[in-house]
């Protein structure tokens, strides 16, 4: 399709985006006597005040992140300090005072048990457990994880979990919120498909606004922003209004290209060597720094 293929490039149509919000159980925040954070300071405050044992022996972390990779690393270097791990132009930024602050932050949080102690073999689904037990009081997370963590069939705290906007370091006078990562996805037509007229009609069809809104309701973050203008939205997405500002300032963590996937894999690699002692953060990440700049598009 002349549209999706052209002159060397390919392009995609978006239909959805996750953004990252920080999620709160509130019980557990009321049980300790404790506020919904206002500021990134606050939220790190309020994650070590609530990371306890309880009753029955089991440990409640203060705040769960979904994995040890930079596209969400930089949700805390934004959060701090509006960093960037990658800008959109490849200017790599690993060694910047902004990210290793971000990662020697982590590696606080993980020393002093506020982040699981699994947090070396961690993902997404053991994030979703772990709120979903009440073992996790915070989660930095995609919105979309409210449906998750408040599901009534699965979660323990269905109802108490909300989803709201990350807060910015109270330093960061430009940003009401924290301008926290947004990814998104795109449809493509392969140039080699059977049918580019059937496959540019699904497109469309998928594409619309009608439809737009309907994969919102079900938790895909809506690619058209007018999407939130409608009633359904409100009314049936809780966090609908939260996610609206976030993506306002939120951007994505990484460019698009064919070493992405190896650039994880080494930020994994020297953040696990950090998170165990073996390196410290400024050591970690120019690591990163000179590992990667071979991987970057000329």
């Amino acid at each position: 399709m002349r549209l999706l293929h052209k002159a060397g490039k390919l392009y995609g149509i978006p239909f959805r985006h996750a953004t990252a919000a920080l999620h709160v159980n509130t019980a557990i925040l009321a049980e300790k006597g404790l506020a919904v954070p206002t500021t990134f300071e606050e939220v790190l405050e309020v994650a070590r005040a609530a990371t306890h044992t309880r009753a029955d022996g089991a440990k409640v972390f203060g705040l769960v992140l979904d994995e040890r990779a930079p596209t969400h690393i930089t949700d805390i270097a934004r959060a701090q300090s509006n960093g960037d791990f990658l800008t959109p132009d490849f200017d790599l930024r690993a060694n910047s005072p902004e990210m290793i602050a971000a990662v020697q932050t982590v590696k606080e949080l993980f020393d002093e048990g506020v982040l699981p102690d699994t947090f070396l073999n961690f993902q997404t689904e053991d994030a979703i457990t772990l709120m979903q037990q009440g073992r996790g009081v915070m989660a930095i997370s995609p919105f979309g994880r409210n449906r998750n963590f408040n599901n009534p069939a699965e979660s323990l705290f269905a109802g108490d979990i909300i989803s709201i906007p990350l807060p910015a370091s109270e330093t960061l006078s430009d940003f009401d919120v924290a301008p926290v990562r947004t990814e998104f996805w795109a449809m493509f037509i392969p140039q080699n498909a059977a049918n580019h007229e059937l496959a540019w009609d699904f497109i469309r069809h998928a594409s619309t606004r009608e439809n737009t809104i309907r994969g919102a309701l079900n938790g895909n973050g809506p690619v058209r922003p007018s999407a939130y203008d409608d009633p359904r939205m409100g009314d049936l997405i809780a966090y609908a209004d939260a996610e609206q500002r976030v993506l306002a300032v939120a951007r994505p963590p990484l460019p698009g290209w064919r070493n992405s996937a190896r650039v994880v894999d080494i930020f994994k690699e020297e953040m696990d060597l950090l998170l165990l002692g073996m390196k410290t953060a400024e050591a970690a990440m120019e690591s990163v720094q000179e590992r990667v700049t071979p991987l970057l598009p000329n």
